[in-house]
């Protein structure tokens, strides 16, 4: 299912119990795999915060399953996909969410690009291994913790 072009923008998609970002969200199923893929216990939270933030749209396949999305500017990606992963050590926070989209601290930009690096290659693209995810929560949570008030 092709989204159009009026879609071509950041998209958290929740599958199951996990949410996945992607950069440029152009089709269903999509073609390249999602740049963080998060499953936690807070994966409903996070949705939900999520939603008071974006543009919420239901999406299918071609097998009749339905998933919810919700998308964002294109140039939110970072921010976003970083907040995804502080929800590791950090509750979805709606504040935290809201500094990132407006302020997005440039050493977290930095490490987002350093944790691509270390990414695997998948189908031409990068994604941050999840393996990854918990130490750079805790890293997130100590750089906006400078910022903000968690």
């Amino acid at each position: 299912m092709s989204l159009g072009n009026t879609h071509e923008d950041t998209a958290v998609v929740k599958r199951g119990r996990c949410l996945e970002s992607y950069m440029l969200l152009t089709e269903w199923p999509p073609r390249l795999p999602p740049l963080v893929r998060v499953c936690n216990k807070h994966v409903d939270s996070a949705f939900k915060t999520l939603k008071e933030f974006g543009r919420v749209m239901t999406i299918a396949d071609g097998g009749g399953r339905q998933y919810e999305a919700v998308f964002f500017a294109t140039w939110d990606y970072k921010p976003v996909s970083m907040w995804l992963v502080s929800t590791y050590v950090i509750p979805p926070s709606p504040v935290l969410l809201r500094e990132f989209l407006v302020h997005f601290p440039a050493s977290l930009s930095a490490l987002f690009d350093e944790l691509l690096k270390l990414g695997r290659t998948v189908g031409g693209d990068v994604v941050i291994p999840p393996v990854y995810y918990y130490r750079t929560a805790l890293v997130i949570k100590h750089i906006a913790g400078l910022f903000i008030t968690l």
